[in-house]
This record gives C-alpha cells, structure tokens and sequence, in this order.
C-alpha cells in the first residue's frame, strides 16, 4: 500500500445549489452527492457512471484519475483527510474511491483506489467494488 506525502495545494469552494465543489488552483469540478456516493461500483461500472453522467448542466464528467483524485486530500487531517468543503465524499464509513488510473502495466486488473479517510492508495482488483467520484475540467 501506498501513502502519498505530497499533494498540490488546493482551494475548494462547495456550491450547495448544483451539489459541486470547485478547486480554483487544480481548475476541477467534483461531483458531490448524497445518491452519487451511496452505491458501491466494480471500477467498469464506475467508468461507466461518470462517463454518461448529466449533472449539473455538463456531460463532461469523468472518473478523476489517481493524480486527480489525491489532490482532494487534507495534509493537515488525520482523520477523514477530505477538505471540508466535501459534504458527501469521503464521509462516514464511505471512503474508499476508484480513479481511472490501472495500478501498474503488468497488472492491467487493478486500479489504484484512495482511502479518504486515510489519504493512503493501494491496488484493488477492478472486479472488487469502491464508491466513485466524478471530476470535470472548469
């Protein structure tokens, strides 16, 4: 298992009307939903769920990939390393999120998957279920 020490410093800010939270440093949207974090997904359907996702007036959401995903991490939390601004993400016993990115060329049925209560990422087999955030670009 992997634990990043450094991230990009991040500004979030939530949007309570359309359920997003924007990063004015990263310039990325973040889906953040009760109903979008509720399910467990196989790192396919996850895929998936994002890719044909109409929220927010945009269609442009993807699954963030691993880069992406550790910039939501609080280097300053011990606990539940989300920012504050995130209402659902990471909350509770809902922590551990799939990205996009496949764990390592010779092991082409993994993806890394973060721990947001944690901040540490490990490999976990695509067929294994994870919640899933979606991202866009501003």
């Amino acid at each position: 298992m992997l634990t990043y020490s450094s991230f990009l410093s991040a500004d979030f800010t939530r949007d309570g009307t359309t359920e997003v939270v924007s990063d004015t440093v990263t310039t990325l949207t973040w889906q953040d939903t009760n109903a979008s974090h509720s399910n467990l997904k196989t790192w396919e359907a996850a895929l998936n769920y994002c890719e044909n996702l109409n929220f927010a007036n945009s269609t442009a959401w993807r699954l963030a990939n691993v880069n992406e995903l550790t910039t939501l991490v609080d280097r300053t939390k011990k606990k539940l390393v989300i920012d504050d601004a995130f209402q659902y993400v990471g909350q509770q016993d809902i922590t551990l999120y799939w990205t996009s990115s496949t764990a390592l060329d010779h092991l082409k049925n993994k993806s890394w998957a973060i721990n947001l209560a944690k901040g540490s990422i490990s490999g976990k087999l695509k067929t294994q279920t994870a919640h899933s955030i979606c991202v866009k670009d501003n």
